[in-house]
């Protein structure tokens, strides 16, 4: 298994329960409040952007290395 899949797969889980349960509590407003669930989906999406990010130019890096080296 590649590095770092295991916590993209278990952000996306994340990303997507309390995705849901934002968009229940915007079907049913007596339930109440978004806020924490639609603040979570924003963190929990911004770390996965970064970490994505920082995993694309390591590996590109390591490529170039590997390039050089022959």
């Amino acid at each position: 298994m590649p590095m770092g899949l295991p916590k993209f797969v278990a952000g996306s889980f994340f990303l997507g329960m309390f995705g849901y349960a934002a968009i229940l509590r915007v079907q049913h407003p007596d339930v109440g409040s978004n806020f924490i669930p639609a603040t979570v989906i924003v963190i929990i999406a911004l770390w996965m952007y970064t970490s994505w990010k920082a995993r694309k130019k390591d590996l590109q890096e390591q490529a170039l290395e590997s390039e050089t080296e022959h």
